[in-house]
């Protein structure tokens, strides 16, 4: 939702910091919980890119998800 919103008012660097955090909490979720695997990964990252596409965004040089852990 909050992407969403950002899209039309929202400034790249806020939309960007939204997808960040996206990683940013799966990293954390995976610490606790262990469940992502290559395949999931690939997956995540993919839809991570999808999304970022809709509201103006790349991950070029992996500079949304590059942070990932898994």
């Amino acid at each position: 939702d909050e992407l969403i919103a950002l899209r039309a008012d929202g400034t790249k660097r806020a939309r960007s910091q939204v997808l960040k955090r996206v990683v940013t909490e799966l990293n954390a979720l995976d610490d606790d919980e262990g469940f992502i695997e290559t395949v999931e990964a690939e997956q995540i990252v993919r839809r991570i890119e999808e999304l970022a596409s809709l509201v103006g965004l790349s991950n070029e040089d992996e500079k949304l998800t590059g942070h990932r852990d898994w």
